[in-house]
C-alpha cells in the first residue's frame, strides 16, 4: 500500500465493525496477504504498519521488485497520483491490478497520459468512487434505470470539501444513476477546502435527470453529504454521509381527498460500511474470473473531466 493515512490506516482498526480503510479490507479479505505500507513519511508508515501487523517499507522500488505484488493500492493525496502511477508504470510492474483512490490525478491530460500508459503495459486499475462499491447504491441504480421510480423529475445532492476531491463522489453517482451530463452551469463557490479546488453550487443535465441541483456546503462547519432522487413514482433519498437512505411511495392522500403525496419514510442502513471490502473483492474477482470493474480508469477519467469542466468555467463566479 502506497500512503498510510486515514482512508489507508486511520479511519478505522482490525476491531472495528465498519470497514473504512484499504488496509482493513485487506487484512478482512481470506484470499490476500497483506504485505505492507510504504510512506514518504516514514515515521506515519511505520505507525501503520504496527497497527495492521505488517511490514514497513522505506524503498518503494525494492519493496515492488523484491515482493512483486498482485495488488498495489495508492492511498495518497490527489496530487501525488499521477507521480505515483507513474513511476509503477514505469518500474513495468507485474502486478496484477492497481486500486486507486479517486481523482486518478488532478490535471485531465495526465489522466490521458496514465490511460495510455496502463493500456499499453496491460495492468488495469480500479477507482474507489466508494459509494459505487455500496450494493444499496447499485439497487437503486437498477432501480432506476429500470423505470420503476418513472421519469425523474428533479434531483439535488450537498457536499464539500472542493467540485474534484469530494464533489466527483456526486458527480460519479449521478452518471452512475442518470448517465452522462449534457449541460452544467456553476452558480456559487466557496473555499472550504483549497484555493484551486473550491466547492461549487452547479446547476447540470444529464441524458436521464433534466433538473440536477448541486449544493455547496461548508465543511469548515461539520461535513455534509446528501443525494435526493424525485422520481413519477417516487423518491429515493441517502443521507448521513450515505450511510443511510429512506424509499418513498406514491400514495394517495388520506386528508385532501383526490391528492397524492409520498408516503412516510422508512430510514435503513446502506452498505457504505462494507464498500471498502467490495472494492478489494471487485479487484480480486477481476483477476481470477474476469468480472468487470465497477469503476475503471475510463469510467472515472469522465467524472473527472466533468468537475474540471465545471471548475474552469466558475473563475468568473465571485
Amino acid at each position: 500500500m502506497i500512503g498510510a493515512g486515514r482512508i489507508a490506516s486511520g479511519y478505522d482498526n482490525a476491531k472495528s465493525t465498519n470497514i473504512l480503510t484499504h488496509a482493513h479490507a485487506f487484512k478482512a479479505y481470506p484470499k490476500i496477504e497483506f504485505l505492507g505500507f510504504y510512506d514518504i513519511d516514514q515515521e506515519k508508515a511505520r505507525q501503520a504498519a504496527k497497527k495492521w501487523e505488517v511490514e514497513v517499507f522505506v524503498d518503494l522500488d525494492k519493496a515492488i521488485v523484491q515482493n512483486r505484488p498482485e495488488i498495489i493500492s495508492i492511498c495518497t493525496p490527489d496530487d501525488n497520483h499521477f507521480a505515483q502511477l507513474k513511476k509503477l508504470a514505469d518500474l513495468k510492474i507485474k502486478s496484477k491490478i492497481i486500486i486507486c483512490e479517486k481523482p486518478i490525478t488532478t490535471r485531465i491530460n495526465d489522466t490521458k497520459k496514465i490511460i495510455d500508459r496502463y493500456r499499453k503495459i496491460g495492468v488495469p486499475v480500479s477507482v474507489d468512487h466508494s459509494r459505487r462499491f455500496d450494493k444499496v447504491v447499485q439497487n437503486a441504480a437498477k432501480t432506476i434505470k429500470e423505470g420503476h421510480l418513472g421519469k425523474i423529475i428533479y434531483s439535488s445532492a450537498v457536499y464539500g470539501q472542493g467540485i474534484l476531491h469530494s464533489g466527483s463522489h456526486i458527480i460519479d453517482l449521478a452518471r452512475f444513476f442518470f448517465g452522462e451530463v449534457r449541460n452544467s452551469r456553476p452558480l456559487f463557490k466557496r473555499n472550504d477546502y483549497k484555493k484551486e479546488d473550491q466547492t461549487l453550487g452547479v446547476f447540470l443535465e444529464f441524458q436521464n435527470c433534466e433538473q440536477f441541483y448541486l449544493i455547496a456546503g461548508d465543511c469548515r462547519q461539520y461535513d455534509l453529504f446528501e443525494f435526493d432522487i424525485v422520481g413519477e413514482k417516487g423518491r429515493i433519498c441517502f443521507t448521513d454521509l450515505g450511510f443511510k437512505y429512506f424509499e418513498q411511495k406514491v400514495i394517495a392522500d388520506p386528508v385532501f381527498k383526490g391528492y397524492k403525496i409520498l408516503s412516510q419514510p422508512a430510514i435503513k442502513k446502506t452498505n457504505l460500511e462494507k464498500a471498502m471490502l467490495n472494492l478489494v473483492d471487485n479487484a480480486v474477482q477481476h483477476i481470477e474470473i474476469g468480472q468487470p470493474l465497477i469503476c475503471d480508469l475510463a469510467d472515472a477519467a469522465k467524472t473527472q473531466k466533468t468537475c474540471l469542466s465545471i471548475n474552469n468555467n466558475s473563475k468568473g463566479i465571485k
